[in-house]
Parts: C-alpha cells; sequence; structure tokens
C-alpha cells in the first residue's frame, strides 16, 4: 500500500504579506473595472453600496487580517530570535566559565605537583654534605611554609643522615633528646636552642651562636666549641669532655655540674 505523496513546503517567495498585497490588488481592479463598467455618469452611490460593501470591503478585510497577522508573527519570530540569541549568549558564558574553572583547576593541580617536588628537592637537600645546601633549603622551606607541622624533626633526620648546617638559621629549634653525633653546625644559629639531653658527641659547632640554648645534659663529648657564643647558656651536668672551648664565649653560662675533664 503506498501512501499518499505529501505536499512539499510553500515556495520561500510565497509569504502572507504578498498574499495580503495581491488581494489588494485584486481589490483594486475590481473597484477600478466595477466602477467603469457602470452607464455614464456612474451612479456612484449604487456602486459604493452594491460592489464596494459587498466585495472590496471583504477583500480589504482579509488583507488586513493577512498583514496584522503577519507583522504579529514578524514580532514573535524577533522575539524567539532574541530568546534564541540570549539563550545562546548564555550558553556561551556558561561553557567560557565552565572552561576557566578547568583551566584553572588543572593550573592549580599543576601547581600543586609542582610544588610538591620542589618541596621534596628541598628535603632532599637538608641532608647535603655541601657547606651552606641545607641551610638554603631550610630557608627555601620555612619561606614557602613547606617545612611542615613539625620542621624540628626534619632537621633533626637530615642531621641524622650527615647534612651540613653550616650558617643555618636554627634559633629556637627543639632538638632536645635527639641523636646528633658528628653534626655539623658551624656558625650555625642556635640561639635560644633547645638542646637538653641532645647527642651531640663529635659535633662541629666552632663559631656557632649558642647563647641562651638550653644543653642541660647534653653530650658534647669531643665537641668542636671553637669560638662559639655561650653566653648564658645552660649547661648543667653537660658531658663535655675532650671538648674544645678555644675563644668560646662563657659569660653567665651555667656550667654547674658539667664534666670539663681535659676541654
Amino acid at each position: 500500500m503506498t501512501s499518499e505523496p505529501q505536499p512539499g513546503p510553500l515556495p520561500s517567495w510565497l509569504t502572507a504579506r504578498l498574499f495580503a498585497i495581491v488581494l489588494l490588488g485584486i481589490a483594486a481592479a475590481g473597484f477600478v473595472a466595477g466602477y467603469f463598467d457602470w452607464p455614464w455618469p456612474p451612479a456612484l452611490d449604487r456602486l459604493f453600496d452594491d460592489f464596494y460593501a459587498n466585495v472590496v470591503s471583504e477583500v480589504l478585510s482579509i488583507a488586513l487580517t493577512v498583514l496584522i497577522i503577519d507583522a504579529l508573527n514578524d514580532r514573535r519570530r524577533l522575539a524567539e530570535q532574541r530568546e534564541e540569541q540570549a539563550a545562546n549568549m548564555a550558553l556561551q558564558a556558561d561553557l567560557a566559565a565552565d572552561t576557566r574553572g578547568q583551566i584553572t583547576t588543572f593550573l592549580k593541580d599543576q601547581q600543586a605537583e609542582l610544588d610538591r617536588r620542589e618541596r621534596q628537592a628541598l628535603i632532599n637537600q637538608l641532608s647535603s654534605t655541601v657547606p651552606g645546601f641545607a641551610a638554603e633549603a631550610l630557608r627555601l622551606l620555612k619561606h614557602h611554609n613547606w617545612a611542615g607541622d613539625d620542621p624540628n624533626q626534619l632537621v633533626s633526620e637530615a642531621l641524622t643522615s650527615g647534612g651540613d648546617f653550616e650558617r643555618a638559621e636554627l634559633a629556637n629549634i627543639d632538638l632536645s633528646g635527639q641523636g646528633q653525633a658528628g653534626a655539623r653546625l658551624v656558625r650555625a644559629n642556635l640561639h635560644q636552642a633547645q638542646l637538653e639531653r641532645v647527642n651531640l658527641r663529635d659535633a662541629r659547632l666552632e663559631w656557632a651562636d649558642l647563647a641562651d640554648a638550653h644543653l642541660n645534659s647534653a653530650d658534647l663529648i669531643r665537641a668542636q666549641l671553637l669560638g662559639a657564643d655561650l653566653r648564658r647558656a645552660s649547661l648543667e651536668r653537660a658531658l663535655m669532655t675532650w671538648a674544645n672551648l678555644a675563644e668560646a664565649k662563657l659569660a653567665e653560662a651555667d656550667l654547674s655540674g658539667a664534666d670539663l675533664n681535659g676541654a
């Protein structure tokens, strides 16, 4: 069973406005033709009564109706176009915002990964045996707030691994009870450091700033303290056998019970 052919779309030139104009033309032509068909002189009253009132008015009303409908359709189309444009603009804005968000997230993730790698590299550098490298790594870790919740532990582990902390800024650090035998802390700033019971046997502390440091019961056997600043340092019961205290500043240092045999 074959289906009946469906009517195709109207030609693009056949619009409601054109149809209305044609109707107006027909009405005008009919009016003119009817006018000249009447005997001369024409009976205008009858012409208007019979023809204009019945035919022309109908055609005109149809034409005007079509024009009004076409104008309303134009307004509707314009409104739809504006709505479509607004929707497209909103969609583009949403897409742009999503894209910006994705790019921002990607860049943040990339930066976080770079920061993680750089932080780990600096932590590894803390164990460097090259003088000054560990001190610079520590400075950068503090500068970027990457030292974590327990920077003391980072330094302790690095010292245990043989890191050379020459000239490092370690003021107020707490290494109490840690084992740092042989630590290299030449010219390090250990002002007010908490070093009670710390193992600094054979440590290199030449010209280090240990003023006001707490070294009670610390193991400083054979420690090199040449020129170290130990003013007001607390060294109660410290083991300082054979420690090198040449040129060390000991003003107001508390050496109660300290073992200075051979120092």
